[in-house]
């Protein structure tokens, strides 16, 4: 489920909400976080952007969570501070210190989730108590409309979920064409067509 929450996985489910600087995932966010079924969401914010505010009170931000080390491994790229803010929420979480924590929505300015991955999956303390479950791709596809059309690079082939921001600003013609576009390199992938169905993304998948 995409939005499940620890009580359902055994462990406390992250999600990467990927895309490059300007692609809308401060919109998304603000409205994800608005969804009353997400009140024990954590937001973990890499964005360089301090003119940028998440309107919620549940935002930690940490040094940028772009690059990951040599060995693939983004705590140690980090210098740790992703894994020493997981760990934290964890034991705050336990000793009650803080609010229930159902999820965690990992945002960053990369689009590969690889790292992310890595990290939860071989770093034991984390390993144990996390779980990677999905990435969201933020596009803004105003930016796409140059002739031809070219998806390769966006990271759309990391992705669980691609979210076209922006979406009602293009016609339908070119809608229909990025959603072919963006199949035929992951035909795996998921399509939200504009930030505003989320509210029914949430309600179909969330219990």
């Amino acid at each position: 489920m995409t939005f499940a929450s620890s009580r359902e996985t055994g462990r406390i489910p992250v999600i990467a909400v990927l895309g490059a600087p300007g692609s809308g995932k401060t919109y998304f966010l603000n409205h994800l976080l608005s969804s009353p079924a997400l009140k024990n969401t954590v937001v973990l914010t890499g964005s360089d952007d301090l003119h940028t505010t998440h309107h919620s009170d549940r935002l930690q931000r940490l040094a940028s969570l772009r690059e990951p080390s040599e060995s693939g491994c983004l705590c140690c790229g980090m210098r740790s501070e992703l894994g020493d803010a997981l760990r934290d929420l964890f034991l705050r979480a336990l000793t009650k210190k803080t609010s229930p924590v159902d999820r965690v929505v990992i945002e960053a300015n990369s689009i590969d989730p690889s790292p992310l991955k890595f990290t939860l999956k071989h770093a034991p303390f984390l390993g144990q108590r996390y779980v990677f479950q999905s990435a969201f791709l933020l596009l803004d596809v105003t930016q796409l409309c140059v002739k031809p059309l070219n998806l390769q690079g966006l990271g759309v082939e990391f992705a669980d979920y691609v979210v076209f921001s922006k979406a009602e600003m293009i016609d339908k013609a070119l809608l229909q064409e990025l959603r072919l576009g963006v199949k035929q390199l992951n035909s795996k992938v998921k399509l939200v067509l504009c930030v505003d169905m989320l509210e029914a993304l949430i309600a179909n998948t969330l219990h």
